[in-house]
This record gives C-alpha cells, sequence and structure tokens, in this order.
C-alpha cells in the first residue's frame, strides 16, 4: 500500500501525484504512473484524466473514491451538467479505467469551440501563500479553466507556468514547487462585471455534488421560458437579433473572439443552435455567456440548474394510424417496397417517393419504419473539398525538410511516426487519413526509428561523447540509459559486434580500438 499526500481543496489530481513525485525523490516519470497506477502508459492529463480506480485502490489509506477524486480534483464537474445523463454516466465509467482518450471525445472536450490551454497556470499571491501556509505550492482547477484570466480570490493575472502539451514530458507530472514564480510588486487588476460573475459561477460549478444531468429537452424548454421571460421572443420564436445584441453588450468583443464565441448570423452559429431544440451538448463557457447577458448579474448557475431539473419531461404521445381501407394500405405497401427495394429508404424518397411515404406514415407508421430500417442503403458520400494528392506531396516535402534537418543530430528523442507528427502543423489530423496519403504513409514507415534504431543511436551518441576514453559495456549502457533487460535482440547484437570488432586488430577504430572492453572478461 503505498501512501500518497492527501489532496488540499479545490486541488488537481494532476498536483497530488506531482507532489508525491516530490515526497517519493522519483526521478522517473514513468516509475511514478507505474507506482500509482499500475502501468507505465498513463498520460499526463490535466482535465479528465482516466485510471482513478486503479489509483484509489492503490491509495486507499489517503485518496478517496474514483468518483469524489472525478468530482473533487478534476475538471469533469464543469462537463457533467450539461451533458445528457446516460453521458454523464459513461465518462464516469471511462474515467475509472483505461479510456484511451475516449472520455475527452465523450464530454465534448475534444470537438469544443473553447480554445484549449497549453500551460499549466498558477496566481503569484496563492504561491506565496502556500509556501507560507502549507510549505509547498499546488496547481489549483480553478486556475486551469478556458475563460478564466484571473484569480477569483486576489484577482491577479494568472501566469503562464508550465508547458504541459509536450511529447518528450507526455507522462510527466511537474510539482509546482520546483517552478520560480515572481509573487513580488504584483498588483491587483480591476476586473469587469461579467467576469466576476463568471469567476463565481465556475467555482459553484467545480462545488457541485454528483447529481443527475438535465436532458436535451429540457435544455430546450429552459432556454424557451428564459427568453419569453425576459420578452426577446417573437411569438413562438427567438427574436434572435434582441439575442445577438444582448450577447454582444454583456460581453467585450475581444473576448469573445479569443474564445470563438462571437455570434454571427449563420444558422450554424453556436447561439442560434443554444437557443432552439438541442441536439448536442454546449460548453459551460457557451451557457454562461447567454444566461449572463439574458438575466444579469442576479443570475446564478445553481439556480438555473435546479430550474432546468424542475421542468418536467414531456409525456411520450400514443400513434394512432389513420383509417383506411385494406385494399389502399395494400397499394400504397406494394408502391413503397418497389421503391425502397429499388433505390433504397432515402433515395426511394427523392424519387417520387415523398407522396407514398407521408401516406404510409400517417396510416401504417410502424410498419414503414420496419421496413426502411430493413432496406436502407448507405449513400456514398465523396468529399472533394481537398486535394489529397497535392497534400500528400506538400506532407511529404515538410517531412523531408524535418529529416534532413535532424539527420547530422544523434541526440533526442526517438524520431517516431508520433514524433515526425508531432512537428507538422496538422500531424494529429494526418494520422487519420493515411489511406488517402499514400507517400507520407510510406515515408513514415520508411524513416520512422524502431526502438532497435533508436536505442543503437543512444549507444552512438554515447561512444561519441566519451571518444577519448576506455569505457566498460555496462557504463556504456547505464550513460545509453539502457540495460540487458530492455535491450532489443538487434541492439544486443550491435553490441556484441562492436564489442567484437573493438577487441580485434580492426584498423576502422585506430589508436581507439581497444577503448571498449567487457567487464565480464
Amino acid at each position: 500500500m503505498i501512501n500518497f499526500p492527501k489532496p488540499y481543496p479545490d486541488e488537481l489530481l494532476y498536483s497530488i501525484l506531482a507532489r508525491a513525485r516530490v515526497r517519493f525523490c522519483e526521478v522517473s516519470p514513468k516509475r511514478l504512473i507505474d507506482l500509482a497506477m499500475g502501468t507505465r502508459t498513463a498520460i499526463s492529463t490535466i482535465n479528465l484524466p482516466s485510471r482513478l480506480n486503479a489509483l484509489s485502490e492503490t491509495n486507499s489509506l489517503t485518496l478517496p473514491s474514483s468518483e469524489q477524486l472525478t468530482y473533487n480534483n478534476t475538471l469533469f464537474p464543469l462537463y457533467a451538467p450539461f451533458m445528457p445523463e446516460n453521458r454523464r454516466l459513461q465518462c464516469l465509467s471511462l474515467l475509472k479505467g483505461k479510456s484511451y482518450g475516449a472520455v475527452h471525445l465523450c464530454s465534448g472536450y475534444a470537438c469544443s469551440r473553447i480554445p484549449k490551454l497549453h500551460h499549466l497556470r498558477c496566481c503569484p499571491k496563492c504561491y506565496s501563500e502556500q509556501w507560507n501556509t502549507l510549505g509547498e505550492p499546488y496547481w489549483m482547477r480553478v486556475h486551469q479553466i478556458s475563460g478564466i484570466d484571473y484569480c477569483p480570490i486576489h484577482q491577479t493575472k494568472l501566469v503562464l507556468a508550465q508547458p504541459y502539451h509536450s511529447v518528450s514530458k507526455r507522462h510527466e507530472y511537474i510539482p509546482l514547487s520546483i517552478l520560480s514564480i515572481n509573487h513580488e510588486n504584483v498588483s491587483t487588476t480591476p476586473v469587469l462585471d461579467c467576469f466576476h460573475w463568471l469567476e463565481k459561477q465556475i467555482v459553484a460549478l467545480l462545488e457541485q455534488a454528483p447529481e443527475v444531468s438535465a436532458s436535451y429537452e429540457q435544455w430546450t424548454a429552459f432556454y424557451h421560458e428564459l427568453i419569453c421571460e425576459v420578452e426577446m421572443d417573437k411569438g413562438y420564436y427567438v427574436n434572435y437579433s434582441r439575442v445577438k445584441s444582448a450577447v454582444l453588450k454583456a460581453w467585450p468583443f475581444d473576448w469573445l473572439c479569443a474564445m470563438n464565441l462571437v455570434p454571427s448570423d449563420s444558422e450554424s452559429c453556436w447561439l442560434h443552435c443554444i437557443t432552439r431544440k438541442h441536439r448536442k451538448s454546449f460548453s459551460y463557457l457557451e451557457h454562461l455567456v447567454l444566461i449572463y447577458a439574458i438575466k444579469g448579474e442576479p443570475a446564478s448557475i445553481v439556480q438555473v440548474l435546479d430550474w432546468v431539473q424542475s421542468i418536467k419531461k414531456a409525456v411520450n404521445r400514443t400513434y394512432q394510424s389513420c383509417p383506411h381501407s385494406g385494399k389502399e394500405l395494400r397499394i400504397y405497401k406494394l408502391n413503397w417496397l418497389r421503391l425502397v427495394k429499388t433505390f433504397g429508404t432515402k433515395i426511394a424518397r427523392a424519387s417520387g417517393g415523398g407522396a407514398i411515404y407521408a401516406w404510409l406514415y400517417r396510416h401504417d407508421r410502424d410498419w414503414l419504419l420496419k421496413i426502411n430500417l430493413r432496406y436502407k442503403h448507405p449513400i456514398p458520400v465523396v468529399n472533394n473539398r481537398v486535394n489529397w494528392r497535392q497534400r500528400d506531396i506538400q506532407l511529404v516535402r515538410e517531412l523531408t525538410k524535418i529529416r534532413d534537418f535532424y539527420l547530422l543530430d544523434i541526440e533526442g528523442e526517438r524520431r517516431s511516426q508520433k514524433w515526425y507528427l508531432s512537428q507538422l502543423d496538422r500531424g494529429t489530423s494526418v494520422e487519420n487519413y493515411f489511406k488517402k496519403l499514400p507517400l507520407t504513409s510510406e515515408f513514415l514507415h520508411r524513416y520512422s526509428e524502431d526502438v532497435s534504431d533508436y536505442q543503437i543511436r543512444r549507444i552512438t551518441n554515447t561512444l561519441v561523447n566519451e571518444r577519448n576514453e576506455k569505457i566498460a559495456r555496462w557504463v556504456l549502457l547505464r550513460k545509453s540509459g539502457l540495460s540487458d533487460e530492455r535491450m532489443t535482440s538487434l541492439t544486443a547484437e550491435f553490441l556484441k559486434n562492436l564489442l567484437s570488432t573493438c577487441q580485434s586488430n580492426s584498423p576502422y577504430f585506430g589508436e581507439n580500438k581497444h577503448r571498449i572492453y567487457d567487464d565480464k572478461n
């Protein structure tokens, strides 16, 4: 049983593991996650970390349950109230085990319009107070949220302390205590009322206890009631121009641009979608921006969530078909069967079967839906927006420049396929379209380093640095960060041939031909 440090109030789970790294004097980040979660592949995530069950069970004496960790030490409470209940439960299940990034897709974080933070942030005054009162600083949850640029406690500008979206440090937990933050002569900046309100609501969301989430239907009814209450409606519809003007008036335009929340007249604009029938979830920032624009300072997100939960869900109406004769129904069914077998459901409606479909929908909907599901044909979608041939050639040119730039550099991390893609501006999207990018795929297959290549390069780098010294085999392995257990068969064969060559009279090593020796002999 491993006793991890107990969490502080409003502390990130990332910070708990970072402080544990200092307590245990763990230099290797993979050794730390192996101790904490029983794996060496977990990635240090700020917002939605997974494997919480393993972490809680390993450290049951000091850490709470996985659900308490989720709501008290992650950013999940910001997303939970605004997604359907089945999605919330699915995310909680993913957070308990190995999610492989699925929780970021399921919660809507990955495709959200809200910009992602690429640095850990802290408040200089909080940093100083934590040193004085606790003896160590820690990363606070409320400082790592998009939309908040000032500390809710001291109203000071948050400082970018440490980048964490780095390929080379994706497993590493960086403690705040090893960073130097200048907390002297820090002045308090006056903050607008809208940002004061936003900070209070986000803190209230983080403090929310686990509860059942509202449905799309309830959120739709809530915004309809809210807009009618402030008289921004136009009959049964929304007066969009008034809602848009209210948003632009309540929030600074520069901040809306930075958050990608500037409302437009486009039908696909987020403000259009959130005031209509909800067919998807919206982020915490989109909800808060609209609620403040309509209600103003007195609005409270806790009261809003209670209001939404109090809205009764509509009762499913029982279906009653229109009266018809059996002969007429058989004729329509035969005609629709003939069309749907030939064209499929969707094309059959567009090929002169719209009237037949409408008649059957009114008179025998159950049969119609059953037949449509049986004869549903996939419609091929051809996306011609991208010239994949041109993009393939362009990507290979960029990758070639990267390869040539590092060609003579024998130091550095492993140049794997992931590494090459991380050097590109759009590397994450390239990985999903290898079938359309044959040249890029072939380049990566040919020039990406495997584990053996990387180990051999590390040995070579050590030999170059120790050029004029005799070096034992075990010292060579240690300085290369290798061991007999972790070496691949190809690396072991390379090292064996290297030792035999050094001990022979080969002219290729010159005066230094005996500088590598096997300590076992």
